[in-house]
């Protein structure tokens, strides 16, 4: 008791110091939140392209054929002085290391050897490199007018590895989707929908710059090879109207090289595979049916369940506390803003504004990104770019208007 006889509320009363926040760069403290800037070339050219033209996947990175498209098609697509002009520099250093079939190598080691070339990290091909290339080669030619056909034989070319890939799974599991790598000459008997969505797109943008009679290499129609893998995603990955999902890999279960673990709902494959099915669902050069009311099914769902606090995108929705995380990357961001404003932007227009904003919040003055946000919203440099701030994310952050 006190000296007047009141109780001593002091030894009742736990007194709790607030913790003080982890040092770091938030999106927000108290009311302040960050500057948000909007996307500039500047980081793709100073640090993710090197003198020679090499392409990085991050500034201590390797030179990847799929980043490299992805740089090359935002370069194009932004035109600024100079920029389509360092774009066709960059795709004649990968058109130099195209295969004989067509492909082109996931990974080379980012400096030149004896012969004035990259030498391969490994021996992987892979599906969505290939088709990011060839779709920044015709998006190239588009640039230069509908008649330039610069790149031509080489997307042709490019067009018989990726008819190579849905042949192989054809034989294996009888789909027009297409095995996702082949490593050390063997194929990897499983699809994945993001990378045959990409593939599509890639497929649509060929066919409009260089018309819908193209046919490979081989000489097989190229359109053929679009309708049959545009059936495929409609049919063998989209789940039902019920569920309204398209499923991540075929067979659903993989296996897939390099994939543990295969979840489901991953939300820049529902993105991917909504806006290539509707893109190919409007074009002419569609023989198939009109599976275009899967995509705002699907993306009304991935929308709803994968918007973050943030106002990004989280990998997957959020279930199971045990295993997955709330982090929101800009990457999915990216592809989720394009995939909308593709399938229906007067619908989704405030959606689109909302992911552009948070990239600009995740990004700096010079167009670096970082990979993902905490629900904390603390951008913690040395895990956002341990090897440095990715390509991947600000080219497709500018492909997205950010």
């Amino acid at each position: 008791m006190t000296p007047r006889g009141l109780p001593d509320y002091t030894r009742q009363v736990q007194v709790v110091v607030p913790e003080l926040e982890a040092p770091g760069l938030y999106m927000a403290v108290n009311t302040a939140q960050k500057t948000a800037n909007t996307l500039t070339t500047q980081y793709l050219k100073e640090q993710c392209t090197l003198p020679d033209y090499t392409t990085l996947a991050s500034p201590i990175g390797m030179m990847t054929s799929y980043e490299g498209g992805y740089i090359a098609r935002a370069l194009i697509y932004k035109a600024g002085a100079g920029e389509v002009a360092l774009a066709k520099s960059i795709l004649d250093v990968w058109a130099a290391h195209q295969k004989s079939d067509g492909s082109w190598s996931q990974q080379y080691l980012p400096y030149l050897n004896a012969a004035g070339t990259h030498d391969e990290y490994e021996d992987l091909q892979v599906d969505a490199g290939a088709a990011l290339l060839a779709w920044a080669m015709a998006e190239y030619d588009k640039s230069q007018g509908g008649a330039s056909v610069v790149y031509k034989a080489y997307v042709q070319l490019a067009f018989n590895f990726l008819r190579a890939a849905q042949l192989s799974l054809y034989g294996a599991v009888g789909t027009g989707l297409l095995c996702n790598q082949r490593k050390d000459g063997a194929w990897n008997y499983s699809a994945l929908a993001a990378d045959c969505a990409e593939v599509l797109l890639a497929t649509a943008a060929v066919l409009d710059q260089y018309g819908s009679t193209l046919a490979n290499q081989a000489g097989y129609f190229i359109a053929t090879f679009g309708n049959d893998l545009y059936e495929s995603i409609a049919l063998y990955l989209y789940t039902s109207d019920a569920l309204r999902y398209y499923n991540t890999a075929y067979p659903a279960t993989g296996p897939v090289w390099g994939i543990d673990t295969i979840k489901s709902q991953i939300s820049f494959s529902q993105a991917l595979c909504a806006w290539a099915v509707k893109i190919w669902a409007g074009k002419a050069y569609r023989t198939g049916a009109d599976y275009s009311a899967q995509a705002e099914k699907v993306l009304d769902k991935s929308v709803a369940l994968c918007m973050g606090k943030w106002g990004g995108i989280m990998y997957r929705p959020f279930e199971d506390t045990a295993v997955d995380k709330r982090d929101e990357y800009t990457n999915y961001a990216a592809i989720m803003a394009q995939a909308l404003a593709a399938v229906n932007a007067s619908k989704y227009a405030n959606q689109i504004l909302r992911l552009k904003y948070f990239i600009q919040l995740a990004a700096f003055s010079r167009g670096e990104v970082h990979d993902y946000i905490p629900p904390s919203g603390r951008m913690d440099i040395a895990v956002n770019a341990h090897y440095g701030f990715l390509s991947l994310n600000a080219a497709n952050g500018l492909l997205a208007g950010a």
